[in-house]
């Protein structure tokens, strides 16, 4: 996966944030491009986020026979903050993505006290029987003053680049075959879909050692 945004936005890290949003992201010959309005209101420890706009999906072909749907369509996004501390973050929300309506959590937690901007954080979208999404990591903060709180950073410095939710590809299209380890066997040139059973069913295989693979659900 990969991708960008950008930003343009005036703030009162007082009060609030007007801006507009565009990126492009792409998976597995997936992109999705994104144009939006975005907001912030702080009020004292809470904080509310929105984003609204419109998105395009395209998905590849397999011998010719699309295996999605190519859609112009709205999105948005909600989510309110609470830090109960500086440096502490908790965040639910609603996200509306692909047609598909979705609850959101997350944490975050700024490890300032060790001498290091650096924050370790967890959030996921649930409630559609298809698509659940969790994700956590560091993240490394930059800038000319590595003692700013977490809620200052937040207040203060870049938004958020939001990640799309990929659209499922069609199971029934041109089905791979896979082997043991999970390497597709055929077709060799890898323009199939990963069967059931695999971390990457209904959609395209991955490009990994000069070969593709569907990769081990474990």
């Amino acid at each position: 996966m990969g991708g960008g945004g950008l930003h343009l936005f005036t703030r009162d890290p007082s009060s609030y944030l007007p801006g507009l949003y565009g990126s492009y992201h792409i998976w597995n010959s997936v992109d999705i491009w994104r144009a939006a309005t975005e907001f912030q209101l702080y009020v004292r420890q809470f904080s509310l986020d929105g984003l609204a706009g419109f998105e395009s999906v395209n998905v590849p072909t397999t011998a010719g026979t699309p295996v999605g749907t190519s859609d112009n369509h709205a999105f948005g996004q909600i989510d309110l903050a609470y830090y109960p501390i500086d440096d502490l973050k908790l965040t639910i929300g609603y996200h509306y993505e692909d047609a598909t309506s979705l609850g959101s959590a997350g944490v975050e937690y700024l490890l300032r006290a060790s001498g290091s901007p650096i924050s370790l954080f967890a959030k996921s979208d649930f409630g559609d029987e298809q698509f659940n999404r969790v994700t956590g990591g560091l993240k490394i903060y930059f800038g000319s003053d590595p003692g700013k709180s977490l809620i200052e950073r937040h207040r203060t410095e870049d938004p958020e680049n939001y990640t799309p939710k990929f659209p499922a590809l069609k199971t029934g299209a041109n089905q791979c075959t896979v082997n043991s380890s999970f390497s597709v066997v055929s077709p060799p040139n890898g323009r199939c879909i990963c069967p059931p059973g695999t971390f990457q069913a209904g959609y395209l295989p991955s490009l990994f050692n000069g070969g593709y693979m569907c990769f081990n659900p474990l």
